[in-house]
């Protein structure tokens, strides 16, 4: 996939600076912990910092901004978090779920877990997939519908639903839903509301029923996760405990990294299970 737009220009001492199409960004990155490798002159070009301490935007903060990555557009925003709508890292993912739906020829439908801004939905929605993207977040499924207008989806390819993976997953288990690719991109630790997500705890259970929300002939598992001191032979040997479907695809798995001048930032996992799909 053709990111030119983006590039990690460097990292170290826990930052990271990003050109996103025409703005230069620096924000946080804790998993950089080696030295920079640029001047720190070149850092200071950058147009807008992220200050950890006070969780605030400085510089020339642009209200709004587009960036295209391949087919996959998005409308970028500064965050309170220090996000700003886009995850780079997952554009090998993106490629992938292109391919892999393109081949089927044939009606796929894809359930997207954890679906953020809506990367994978999109890509996933322009290879002709019938996708229902959930998120708990409102303000990420707002954010989502924008990329998808942006990027032309079709209005009636995507299915957006506001609230908790496992309760949203039990009620499709129940209406015996099905789905030929699933995708998961679960935080370490997230909180909404009253409720609390913690990887080693939840995600046996949100690993059952996806298991169980597979077709009679699915086409592909897609796992992401940002587990900071996981290998993904830990990862893989987490899943295939929870996934018996596991056992009869083609398993690949790596890191989702990001090159810079001199220095790759790791930024997560995936797991990837393909099937046959007749």
């Amino acid at each position: 996939m053709d990111i030119t737009n983006y590039k990690l220009i460097d990292c170290g001492q826990g930052r990271r600076l990003e050109k996103f199409g025409e703005i230069i960004c620096d924000r946080p990155a804790p998993m950089a912990m080696w030295e920079k490798k640029i001047s720190q002159e070149c850092w200071e070009k950058a147009d807008i910092y992220f200050d950890l301490l006070t969780k605030t935007w400085k510089g020339e903060i642009p209200e709004k901004w587009l960036l295209e990555l391949g087919k996959v557009k998005f409308m970028l925003e500064p965050a309170s978090n220090g996000q700003i709508g886009v995850f780079p890292e997952q554009s090998q993912n993106w490629e992938w779920i292109d391919k892999k739906i393109n081949a089927a020829r044939q009606p796929v439908r894809v359930l997207n877990g954890f679906a953020h801004t809506g990367g994978s939905t999109i890509a996933a929605a322009c290879a002709g997939a019938e996708v229902c993207h959930f998120d708990a977040a409102k303000s990420a499924n707002t954010r989502a519908r924008i990329n998808a207008d942006l990027s032309g989806c079709a209005q009636d390819s995507i299915r957006w639903i506001t609230e908790d993976a496992l309760k949203f997953m039990t009620r499709e288990v129940n209406r015996g839903n099905k789905y030929e690719a699933i995708i998961l991109d679960p935080p370490a630790f997230g909180r909404m509301n009253k409720k609390i997500w913690k990887f080693e705890k939840d995600m046996p259970e949100l690993l059952r029923l996806a298991n169980e929300l597979f077709s009679d002939e699915p086409l592909f598992f897609l796992l992401t996760s940002h587990n900071t001191g996981w290998k993904t032979s830990d990862q893989l040997n987490f899943v295939k405990s929870s996934v018996p479907l596991l056992l009869s695809g083609r398993v690949s798995a790596g890191d989702m990294n990001i090159a810079g001048k001199g220095n790759t930032l790791p930024l997560g996992m995936y797991l990837r299970v393909e099937y046959d799909l007749n």
